[in-house]
This record gives C-alpha cells, structure tokens and sequence, in this order.
C-alpha cells in the first residue's frame, strides 16, 4: 500500500502542480486547494492511464479520500 501512496503523490503533484504536496491515507478535497470538480475529474483520469484500470461511476462516487482511491486500485491490480 505505501507504494502505491508514494505513486499516488506523483500524481497529485504533477495534476495540482504543487512539488512539495504530501498526501495520506485521509488526504481529502477538503485538504488541497484547487482540487474542485475539474481536477477531480483530472486527477481520476491520470491515476486510470498511471495503473491502467478504469474506475466504475459508484466508485468514483465514493472516493472521499486517498485511501478510499487507494483501495479501488489495489482491488483492480490484485483482480488483473
């Protein structure tokens, strides 16, 4: 889990633009300026092309937090 939080970080820095971000498992919209609706959709969209999956709609739904992103993804690597 903890490589896939250190390739999430990538991610969120290169889509918020922001070299010194540090994301955790409870890392929220509500902690990271800009990350609004637009980045959101953004963020989903390069974390799907990173680990190559694609997120169901209920999913993205429930994405609350980083560890909730994390979960989908290691559900759909441990599936492959």
């Amino acid at each position: 889990m903890e490589q896939l939080l250190d390739q999430l970080e990538v991610i969120f820095i290169r889509v918020f633009k922001k070299e010194n971000l540090k994301i955790t498992l409870t890392t929220s919209a509500e902690d990271i300026n800009n990350w609004d609706s637009l980045s959101h959709v953004l963020l989903l969209n390069e974390i799907e092309k990173e680990f190559e999956i694609q997120f169901e709609l209920e999913e993205i739904l429930n994405f609350k937090t980083v560890e909730d992103i994390l979960k989908s993804i290691a559900s759909k690597n441990n599936g492959a």
